[in-house]
């Protein structure tokens, strides 16, 4: 069955190879600046779709905005907001993963190693403008990750099996990574304040998109954890039940993001990566 890093690996190795040539950069920099974390940087910080899904919407969106790849040297300096979202992705293995002590630590220990060269790449950076946006980006991120993360526990808790109650969680977590990602590359680019309102919409319905595609993927491959957080698609077959509803809701979240893009100046690129998303979801893989 295909997945949703699958998806995201194999569009990488296609059509932006550098991204994940500059991950490995990254990480083995990271790496060897802490050495006693080698055997965890290994286990733990494959490509992960976490940093994957930041760094392509913020390259994507920035030729969408100005008709022109991202500067090499730009490029290099958004990475330290995708290794951000890689740190999230990192504490999000604390919760989801059957881990014992050794391991949590070591994740622990892993996502501060990478926040700190993260930060440190951002003080580093001699333009003092740039620098402005990339601390208040990381900023915003951080305030809303953390708000995310309580509604998150709270949903857990009561295990409301709505629709309703699902989109609002989901419009939360994934659309971080969009939401975040397409305003830098807004703010990067010094183009018109107006197309912020397109940017908003796409980061929204890009994000909600991927992740409800990666939840109904999840569904049919992952079994249910006693004590761990379910997602609505997994409750729904839990209880028997379609997944037609969640379905529809991602086309229609997939179809918003398409045409959030054609009011941007340069969308083909963008279009193209959200049209082979739509091929695999046509595929309806999780029936």
């Amino acid at each position: 069955m295909p997945t949703m890093s699958g998806f995201l690996e194999k569009t990488i190795v296609e059509r932006f190879p550098h991204i994940q040539e500059d991950y490995n950069e990254r990480i083995t920099d990271i790496a060897q600046r802490h050495p006693s974390l080698g055997e965890l940087f290994k286990q733990h910080a494959r490509f992960r779709a976490a940093y994957v899904i930041a760094q392509l919407f913020i390259e994507v969106s920035y030729k969408a905005l100005t008709g022109h790849a991202i500067e090499v040297e730009l490029r290099r300096r958004s990475a330290a907001f995708s290794l951000m979202c890689l740190c999230l992705g990192i504490a999000d293995d604390l919760v989801d993963l059957p881990t014992d002590f050794d391991n949590r630590m070591g994740l622990g220990c892993l996502a501060l190693a990478i926040l700190d060269y993260a930060y440190n790449s951002v003080a580093d950076d001699p333009d003092a403008n740039r620098r402005r946006i990339f601390l208040k980006t990381l900023s915003s991120f951080a305030a809303d990750a953390i708000i995310a993360g309580q509604q998150e526990r709270r949903y857990a808790r009561e295990r409301q099996g709505s629709l309703e109650a699902y989109i609002e969680i989901t419009s939360k977590k994934t659309t971080l990574y969009t939401r975040h990602s397409l305003h830098l590359s807004h703010s990067l680019s010094k183009c018109s304040p107006v197309l912020i309102h397109p940017i908003e919409r796409l980061g929204h319905s890009a994000g909600m998109a991927i992740q409800i595609l990666d939840d109904l993927l999840d569904a049919k491959t992952e079994p249910i954890v006693s004590g761990q957080p379910i997602t609505y698609p997994s409750m729904l077959l839990g209880r028997g039940e379609r997944l037609d509803p969640v379905h529809s809701l991602l086309e229609r979240e997939l179809l918003d993001a398409i045409g959030s893009c054609r009011d941007l100046p340069f969308p083909d690129d963008l279009i193209s990566l959200l049209v082979e998303l739509q091929f695999l979801i046509a595929m309806k893989p999780w029936m």
